[in-house]
């Protein structure tokens, strides 16, 4: 039984206004000595940033410099579905493929080391659920929410244990190391609501260090829940909003969802700045961009096993708007990396109808915010790239080619020239 989680409130962070040491009745400020042109103000004791169309601003390109994958003489190279992608700091890059229920091991010039853990319901065994790799010094934990557990692992592959998540652990669970060596996770609840029909809790969780059975609340994701009918009235929403985020070194939490057009950063006394651009914007689907996206919920079922032909017989919600930006990463020297939603036909069929982390639904473009949420530069980055880490200079995680074929890829992020293209 799941232990119920204690929430210590001197360090609860609620996404509440904060007054900040902002000069009094800050009003709009123009270009500052960095080149930046946008606009600061202080609302209700908020910062909120605003940053102009980036025509102006210094563009990289992030280009392939290691690719494992979709090599028929090497079958580790033939991966299923990637659900995460992390790296140790001797460049050993550890792939999650939730559809062999394992974790391929390879070295930093792509050459195969071995598998940790294996598909079962026994210690060190996966479910076709884990979802989130973590590495703790000379461990890797494998987040596991189809099991409610953290498997952990030294490096050479060998069991160390397997401990249940904490009691907001669970159903739904992504891990992730915090900026201080402790864990985070964030938990989805579904819930039926009092009119019937299905609800969520979502939150972030905070677990020490020393993996123990209670956690903190670091803050509650507050967003309209999309509708999804309820039990015996489902409905399929193609797009199910759901929120991105990232901690920062100084242990600030950045965070946006799908159906936002701001990241917001919230810190130890609670919410503390607004980022936003000009260009985050949501916008209609066309008819054109529905009918994809239906077609890539039955491209989702044929995945998952099912026929699809399920899909035309429940009731399918269009969506009003399509998401502005989708992921969210903490980038070197304190920057932050967003990244925009790309064309409908380069989604990921597992992206539709989800609350899973939405970085399926992210494109090639990429903007990169200072500390303080301004806009200092943009990385483009190939189509149909999912971004797991990033580590210096470079970006790792999956490349899925026209046939949905995955590649495990390490991109080398270089300096593009005006006018050139990526």
């Amino acid at each position: 039984m799941a232990r119920s989680v204690t929430m210590n409130r001197s360090s609860t962070w609620l996404a509440r206004g904060v007054p900040l040491t902002l000069v009094a009745g800050l009003a709009c400020v123009e270009a500052d000595r960095t080149g930046w042109s946008g606009t600061l103000v202080d609302s209700a004791g908020v910062a909120v940033v605003t940053s102009p169309m980036d025509d102006r601003a210094p563009r990289r390109v992030a280009r392939p410099d290691l690719v494992i994958g979709a090599d028929d003489s090497r079958p580790e190279t033939l991966f299923g579905y990637v659900a995460d992608v992390e790296v140790d700091a001797e460049g050993r890059v550890y792939v999650l493929d939730q559809h062999a229920q394992e974790v391929r091991v390879f070295g930093a010039d792509g050459g195969s080391l071995g598998v940790i853990g294996r598909a079962g319901d026994g210690p060190g065994e996966l479910s076709a659920f884990a979802a989130s790799l973590i590495l703790t010094g000379d461990t890797l934990a494998v987040g596991d929410w189809g099991r409610s557990r953290l498997h952990r692992f030294l490096l050479d592959g060998s069991f160390v244990d397997s401990r249940p998540f904490p009691g907001g652990g669970g159903p739904r669970s992504w891990w992730s190391a915090g900026a201080d060596g402790s864990l985070l996770f964030r938990s989805l609840r579904r819930l039926v609501r009092e009119d019937g029909r299905w609800g969520g809790h979502d939150a972030l969780y905070r677990v020490g260090a020393a993996h123990a059975d209670e956690a903190d609340t670091l803050l509650v994701f507050t967003y309209p829940v999309t509708d999804l009918g309820g039990p015996g009235n489902v409905r399929l929403p193609l797009v199910v909003d759901a929120p991105f985020w990232a901690q920062l070194a100084d242990g600030r939490v950045v965070w946006g969802t799908l159906q936002a057009e701001e990241l917001r950063f919230v810190g130890p006394t609670g919410l503390e700045r607004i980022a936003r651009a000009e260009d985050w914007r949501l916008e209609p689907p066309s008819d054109a961009e529905n009918t994809a996206l239906i077609d890539l919920a039955r491209e989702k079922m044929r995945m998952l096993g099912g026929s699809p032909q399920a899909v035309d017989a429940v009731p399918v919600d269009r969506p009003r708007v399509l998401p502005a930006i989708t992921s969210v990463l903490a980038g070197p020297d304190g920057t932050i990396w967003v990244q925009r939603r790309g064309e409908v036909g380069d989604v990921h069929p597992m992206a539709i109808n989800s609350p899973d982390p939405p970085t399926g639904w992210g494109g090639s473009h990429w903007d990169v915010l200072d500390g303080e949420g301004r806009r200092v530069g943009i990385v483009e980055t190939p189509p149909r790239f999912r971004a797991s880490r990033i580590r210096g200079t470079h970006v790792y995680g999956v490349l899925r080619d026209r046939l949905g074929v995955e590649s495990v890829v390490r991109l080398e992020v270089t300096r593009l020239e005006r006018g050139a293209s990526p």
